[in-house]
């Protein structure tokens, strides 16, 4: 996900569902560094609780009616699973907004169930036991909540008047449009969707076209997805779209890339959209292959704002302006592409690791960058995050209570510290073809699976040998900047001009030991700063300054000799 906005206002009285209550603790002023503290039932609604872990999703099957004008939902979801661990009840998903009407288990037997608030309690009238595959179809409808005009649903007009609609639900969760079990741990095998809309809008959502019907002034599109699938990537986009395909030939063939547009933007459109071929060649060349051929490359114009975009697996949804901010190139492009690798292939299990999602996306902005225009361009888009960084709140957020790092801006960090995390443990490595090793192994390990940050970690450590769990606790688990303290002493000895260089850290822990580069002259001389004081002296030095790859830190010119804190 990449938004434009990076600061919302919000009204609290709007978050009334138990999954959401909590969120409006993220907006009160808080001590930094400290994360609100979650309820009792926040808690169990965020977690992998009994009534959760016992079964595991392998297919979901939507099918909705969608009413622009009364921006309402009728529908069904077909939810198949296997039992994992013997049951009488199961928890799935619905916002307490849309109404359910009814709970058929196997085609055939109605099926008690409970609700508070967004959960929804599925009662059997006997256990399910171990190994057994369960057919649930829950039929529900209504019209789904508004959260600050940025989901779940964004109904809009385009420039001459026909519905253009789009989803998102990621952070909120996917119950807000659709029954589901809306932790990201348990992913489905496959998809089905069938989506009716009014006669004259298309449908499109991820996976494959596989059929479409008329149904007198309405039309029916149904889609399947062949893949694993994060829930929050199930999504639907409506409009008046116009179709077309730029082909792509990699190693191992030729394939068609999908566009869907608004009719006005077309012909600018096939033009814009050719960029695709650059940004897709570049991370099959460093990680693999588009992991999702099988379900096709698609890119379908939102209505979400301009800027804006979500990664929705295989149907992925931007707002266009169709100018490009990276000189020749799309930020939004590059980054939303990217999350079929990460994000989308390689997943998280919990919302608290999302900095792995989002920073790994914004760092392959960078990676992509330099792959077109260099190491210096790469170090100055890296360089220009830092302002807009708020240093308020670890990366590393809680887990098990389903964290939303997209509503407060102080949780936006994910994004570009987390990208400049990378940056900082690619110039701490000091070895490319090593750290870029780390990059495409990792991916591999975990393709179409899922991650945590400790096997981040690990994985480094093992890659290089080394320990790097000072680094990761400074930047991930921490939320201060690295702040090194300086100071020049300049003095003249028969006519030979000698600085004494100061520094020490602060901000950091004993363990901290990153490396600083700096330039004397034309010679660079690597420091090895602590939290104590150190010096170096230097002799007739006309030139002193920081190398600019010194990974992510500030730099501060005391006015005296630092002193031990």
């Amino acid at each position: 996900m990449k938004y434009k906005i990076v600061f919302l206002v919000v009204i609290a009285v709007v978050l009334n569902s138990c999954n959401t209550g909590s969120f409006v603790k993220y907006y009160v002023p808080k001590k930094d560094g400290k994360f609100p503290k979650s309820s009792k039932k926040g808690y169990f609604a965020g977690s992998n609780n009994k009534y959760r872990s016992c079964y595991d999703v392998t297919f979901y099957n939507l099918d909705i009616d969608v009413d622009p004008e009364k921006k309402y939902l009728d529908g069904s979801m077909e939810i198949n699973f296997g039992v994992v661990q013997k049951c009488d009840t199961i928890l799935i998903d619905l916002h307490r907004k849309l109404k359910l009407n009814n709970i058929i288990l196997d085609d055939s037997l109605n099926v008690r169930w409970k609700r508070k608030g967004d959960l929804v309690f599925v009662i059997f009238d006997s256990t399910l036991e171990t190994g057994r595959f369960v057919k649930l179809k829950i039929d529900y409808e209504g019209k789904p909540p508004k959260l600050f005009g940025h989901g779940p649903i964004h109904w809009k007009k385009d420039s001459v008047g026909d519905h253009w609609i789009s989803t998102v639900t990621q952070g909120i969760g996917t119950h807000w449009i659709m029954p589901c079990k809306y932790l990201l741990n348990d992913e489905p095998d496959s998809v089905r969707m069938n989506i009716t809309v009014p006669k004259g809008l298309l449908a499109v959502c991820n996976g494959r076209l596989i059929n479409r019907k008329i149904l007198g002034d309405k039309e029916s599109f149904r889609w399947f997805v062949d893949n694993p699938v994060n829930v929050y990537n199930i999504s639907f986009n409506i409009g008046n779209f116009k179709h077309f395909t730029i082909p792509y030939t990699n190693s191992n063939g030729k394939h068609q890339l999908q566009f869907y547009v608004l009719p006005y933007h077309y012909d600018i459109a096939k033009d814009y959209f050719k960029q695709c071929i650059d940004i897709l060649n570049f991370y099959e060349s460093i990680y693999d292959e588009y992991p999702w051929w099988d379900d096709g490359f698609k890119i379908v114009e939102s209505s979400y704002s301009i800027g804006s975009g979500m990664e929705h697996q295989s149907a992925i949804s931007v707002g266009l302006s169709y100018e490009n901010d990276y000189w020749d190139y799309s930020s939004l492009l590059i980054h939303e592409i990217a999350h079929e690798w990460w994000g989308n292939s390689v997943s998280i299990k919990d919302y608290g690791d999302i900095w792995l999602h989002e920073g790994f996306a914004v760092y392959n902005e960078m990676l992509f960058m330099e792959h077109k225009y260099g190491k210096y361009q790469y170090h100055q888009f890296c360089g220009s995050f830092a302002p807009y960084i708020y240093n308020e709140r670890p990366l590393a957020k809680p887990l098990d209570v389903s964290y939303n790092s997209f509503v407060s801006a102080k949780d936006l960090d994910v994004y570009k510290k987390g990208a400049l995390t990378l940056y900082t443990l690619r110039y701490c490595i000091d070895d490319d073809p090593l750290f870029f090793d780390i990059l495409k192994t990792f991916y591999l390990k975990y393709k179409k699976g899922f991650i945590e940050t400790n096997n981040f970690i690990s994985h480094v450590n093992i890659m290089t040998s080394q320990d790097y769990t000072w680094l990761f606790d400074q930047y991930l688990y921490g939320y201060k900047i690295p702040e090194l303290h300086y100071y020049n002493n300049i003095e003249i000895n028969d006519s030979v001009n000698i600085t004494t260089f100061y520094y020490q850290w602060m901000n950091t822990a004993d363990e901290f030991k990153l490396p600083v580069n700096i330039i004397a002259n034309t010679d660079t001389i690597v420091l090895h700063p602590g939290i104590e004081v150190k010096s170096i002296e230097l002799r007739d030095i006309d030139t002193l300054y920081f190398d600019m790859n010194n990974g992510y830190i500030d730099k501060l010119m005391v006015k005296s000799k630092p002193t031990i804190q």
